[in-house]
């Protein structure tokens, strides 16, 4: 509990730090302004994630931007992706599956972006772009930080991909920023009711179903 109080603590440095970069010219030496579709590929809570950013995505690009398990490359042939784009979000950039997946979608001549917490990983040696998460060493399970983070590289891409969407998420950075300004007594009412509960739903769709 102490490990993830205080990586909690550090989410939302993280996530200014990674929803600020600029990655327009990155994008567009990779081709990503051209990608007909774009699938993501995650496991756990890089998925959760991944869900959020397909949302997004689709919202703003109106292009589809559906999720592949990792097996349908580790285990199975692969699948043709055409002109589409391949995201592939893992945190610690080593899982086996996930650095299949990557080479499948790089051998088929698609671009792969690669979000990782850790640079000179496994998939980010079969990644067209890396967006790196930078949220440090997480120490917690489960992950918080790197899960915040991977959100905000994603919409980093998204920003260069559609230039209007920059400042809704440079808007979005600021919020984040005042974060810790946030008054202890609505924290405490909300440990209290969560503390004194039997059940807790939760329940959200669209970018919230990610979240949830």
């Amino acid at each position: 509990g102490q490990f993830m109080a205080v990586e909690l603590e550090q989410s939302a440095d993280v996530f200014v730090r990674a929803a600020s970069l600029d990655l327009s010219q990155a994008a567009q030496r990779a081709g990503l302004g051209t990608s007909s579709a774009f699938y993501t590929i995650a496991r756990g809570s890089s998925d959760a994630a991944a869900n959020i950013l397909s949302y997004e995505f689709m919202r703003e690009l109106q292009r589809p931007s559906p999720s592949l398990p990792p097996s349908v490359f580790s285990v199975g042939g692969g699948v043709s992706l055409g002109k589409a784009a391949g995201i592939v979000i893992s945190q610690s950039g080593a899982s086996d599956d996930l650095v299949q997946a990557a080479r499948g979608m790089r051998e088929a001549g698609s671009p792969v972006v690669a979000i990782t917490n850790t640079p000179g990983s496994r998939v980010e040696a079969q990644s067209t772009l890396t967006i790196p998460i930078d949220a440090g060493e997480e120490k917690a399970v489960p992950a918080t930080k790197t899960v915040v983070g991977s959100v905000a590289a994603g919409l980093s891409l998204l920003a260069a991909l559609k230039p209007d969407y920059a400042a809704h998420l440079r808007r979005s950075v600021a919020s984040f920023s005042e974060v810790e300004n946030l008054p202890s007594k609505a924290h405490a009412d909300l440990r209290d009711a969560l503390i004194g509960a039997r059940h807790v739903y939760v329940v959200g769709r669209d970018t919230g179903f990610g979240a949830a």
